[in-house]
């Protein structure tokens, strides 16, 4: 898994928050009772951007503020690889089209 993998699968978290999807943050390991809070109290504008993670450093704060979402990156990452696996690909690839 290389570090690009979570700083992409750390903002794909961000835009699930900023959308209140909870359901699928609460299947990543994401608590909303904890994660919420924090996340509210993240102030993205002090970063630059007005609710985009655009470079690291945004990606970085947010790591700073919440360190329980890289757990949920690597998770988030992990489906990702199963799902574009050559054995799914192969068994369920004809479901895509």
């Amino acid at each position: 898994m290389e570090q690009t993998d979570l700083l992409v699968a750390i903002r794909a978290l961000w835009l699930l928050y900023l959308r209140s999807r909870w359901d699928e943050l609460k299947r990543l390991g994401l608590n909303r009772k904890q994660a919420e809070p924090v996340l509210q109290e993240f102030d993205l504008n002090k970063f630059g951007s007005s609710h985009r993670l655009t470079g690291k450093r945004q990606v970085y704060g947010l790591l700073t503020a919440y360190p329980p979402i890289v757990e949920a990156a690597v998770r988030l990452v992990g489906v990702y690889m199963v799902l574009n696996s050559d054995d799914m690909k192969e068994q369920y690839g004809h479901l895509s089209h």
